[in-house]
């Protein structure tokens, strides 16, 4: 159970990076939540800036499979003791894990300090944590 603990709180923090926000704010120098739809969403970003959008969404995405992939090493980790690898066995034992992660990155992401405690979009997470 605790196994099942920490995969949520992995996949919960890296559910959480708020790579719009970040992403405007170092290299715009401003806040998107204070533009267009107030989100930090790679649609909004890219209403202000159309890379730093196409950025947003891949990175969005990637945190969504990182944090399954980080589900499925994990509980590899700490049913044998090592990181065995991916394997299809692997992926297959580790689908309540995998799961998990994905709810975890994708609902838990967007309810922090970040969003203004405020639901958004999960589009690209949810996207990617379905495949």
């Amino acid at each position: 159970m605790a196994t099942y603990f920490i995969i949520a709180v992995v996949a919960y923090l890296l559910g959480s990076i708020p790579f719009g926000y970040l992403l405007v704010r170092a290299f715009r120098g401003h806040d998107i939540r204070e533009s267009g739809s107030g989100n930090i969403g790679a649609t909004n970003v890219a209403r202000s800036a159309p890379g730093l959008g196409l950025l947003t969404l891949v990175l969005d995405a990637g945190k969504g499979a990182l944090a399954v992939l980080a589900a499925v090493a994990l509980l590899s980790y700490f049913d044998s003791g090592s990181f065995p690898g991916f394997s299809w066995e692997a992926i297959e034992q580790a689908q309540p894990a995998a799961a998990l992660a994905a709810r975890s990155a994708v609902r838990l992401d967007r309810v922090h300090d970040f969003h203004r405690f405020d639901d958004q979009q999960r589009i690209a997470d949810l996207h990617d944590a379905a495949d």
